[in-house]
């Protein structure tokens, strides 16, 4: 697995890090056309993007050229809010429209759980919801990966005995496909 980054942009591409840290970079249409640019990516390789409004330009934009290339995409969305939100891409779509498998987050519109007396809410859920999805994920992929008798090449904890080595070995090994940890 390999994280990308629209802040990759300015690490990979060029791209002024005051542009890419911008919070409207996600709206940014040529942001989204650039960013698979940034990486090594193989014809077998899956993609899961993680959106809660799924309607960013940006986001849309990778999703598009991920299927153009013929690659697999999973897409995690809160179809609550999606259903709810504009979509910012010119050609109208959203995530979960190009996604070969979408699972729903179960965020609420606006992504907060608790109301104030204000009538703004605050606490968002997503982020949570996303971090056990993709947890549950890596559970299941090592589990098939076990199963045919093969090794499941994950980073451990750099605090055990062992790991920093585990971890600089896989860093080698995956050298033009992963960042180092």
């Amino acid at each position: 697995m390999n994280r990308l980054d629209l802040e990759d942009l300015a690490l990979r591409a060029g791209w002024s890090p005051t542009v890419v840290m911008h919070p409207d970079i996600e709206r940014d249409l040529q942001a989204g056309k650039e960013l698979l640019g940034c990486y090594h990516i193989e014809p077998e390789d899956l993609f899961l993007i993680c959106s809660n409004s799924g309607g960013n330009a940006a986001i849309v934009e990778v999703a598009q050229q991920v299927k153009q290339r013929g690659h697999t995409l999973l897409a995690v969305t809160s179809l609550a809010h999606t259903h709810q939100s504009p979509a910012r891409h010119p050609s109208g779509k959203k995530l979960y429209e190009l996604a070969d498998l979408v699972i729903d987050n179960q965020a609420p519109f606006g992504d907060a759980l608790l109301a104030l007396p204000d009538g703004s809410t605050a606490c968002a859920i997503s982020s949570v919801t996303g971090a056990l999805i993709a947890q549950m994920l890596t559970a299941g992929i090592i589990a098939l990966l076990l199963e045919q008798g093969l090794e499941a090449p994950v980073y451990l904890s750099a605090n055990v005995p062992g790991g920093m080595e585990r971890n600089n070995r896989l860093v080698q090994y995956y050298a033009d496909r992963i960042r180092p940890v």
